[in-house]
């Protein structure tokens, strides 16, 4: 089970850009772990070292325990990852041009208001004044 959860959790690091540079590194380690332990599952007599399991890593290419199933998946996965990274990658470029284009709306809005209201004001004490001639006028 841990085999699973660590490389999905590789994938989750891959998709966000936090430290994988390649799917394919991902992919080894994890076939590579499912290799060993499969491994000591069916030779449970056999005792293994890590200086035995180096040398299976370095020979994996040429044993293939797992014939084309990696490269396989290796290009399913870096099609679909690929696509989906592009996707929020453009999401989250959208939402940033939105936010700039709210802010500048924003900006926009409190110019306007502040000359309305400056114009408004002025106005006010034009009719102030107009009001006070007439009734001096008439007065």
């Amino acid at each position: 089970l841990q085999i699973f959860i660590s490389f999905f959790d590789n994938l989750q690091q891959f998709y966000t850009n936090q430290t994988y540079a390649s799917l394919k590194t991902i992919l080894e380690e994890f076939f590579f772990a499912l290799f060993r332990t499969m491994f000591a599952i069916l030779n449970p007599l056999e005792k293994v070292t890590k200086k035995d399991f180096e040398c299976l890593r370095r020979s994996m290419s040429s044993l293939e325990p797992f014939a084309d199933i990696p490269t396989k998946m290796s290009i399913q996965l870096e099609r679909s990852v690929g696509t989906a990274r592009s996707l929020t990658q453009a999401l989250r470029s959208t939402s940033q041009i939105l936010q700039s284009v709210l802010q500048v709306y924003s900006c926009f809005l409190v110019l306007y208001y502040s000359y309305r209201v400056a114009v408004l004001s002025s106005l006010s004490c034009f009719v102030l004044a107009i009001e006070r001639n007439f009734f001096i006028i008439e007065g």
